[in-house]
């Protein structure tokens, strides 16, 4: 039962030659070694990719949805443009956190590509950014709830009725 300290180091030394043994053959099978930093790069890469493909799908869904959201107060409002206004502002957030992580996405790949910084510089010169803090990300956080408001004021001019519209 005991294992003695001669017969553990024979053991290692055994483990050690078959190392050397299948050494290239586990060489062979052993990932390369990522930062952490690129993988969620690499994610993202997919998700945009598969946001957008098949093209002639994708323009169509997109047309068709977004248009009534942002065409609120030009036209009549029916209940899928009501209820994706709805979906929109309660994702106000999330879609918050997309704008910034694409963001991120943008100015990584950029200063892969033209060499200028890395990915620890991409993540200071991004939280550092005024132009994105204080305009873009504001404006995505506004607009979706903006357009949700003439989408109820349209509504709400349309039935000649105020509530539920403008309580909504």
């Amino acid at each position: 039962g005991v294992i003695t300290t001669s017969e553990a180091a024979t053991t290692t030394a055994a483990v050690n030659d078959s190392d050397d043994t299948f050494g290239g053959a586990l060489q062979l099978f052993t990932p390369p070694e990522v930062p952490p930093k690129v993988l969620p790069l690499i994610f993202l890469s997919g998700v945009l990719v598969r946001t957008q493909f098949p093209r002639r799908q994708r323009v169509r869904f997109y047309k068709t949805i977004l248009q009534g959201t942002i065409l609120a107060p030009l036209k009549p409002v029916r209940f899928r443009d009501a209820f994706v206004g709805d979906i929109v502002t309660s994702l106000v957030r999330p879609i918050v956190d997309v704008v910034f992580t694409v963001t991120y996405y943008g100015a990584a790949v950029y200063g892969f590509c033209s060499r200028k910084y890395d990915l620890n510089e991409t993540g200071y010169i991004v939280s550092e950014s005024s132009l994105l803090h204080g305009i873009v990300l504001p404006l995505v956080a506004i607009l979706p709830l903006w357009m949700r408001f003439l989408q109820t004021l349209r509504q709400a001019y349309d039935t000649g009725k105020r509530w539920p519209y403008l309580g909504n």
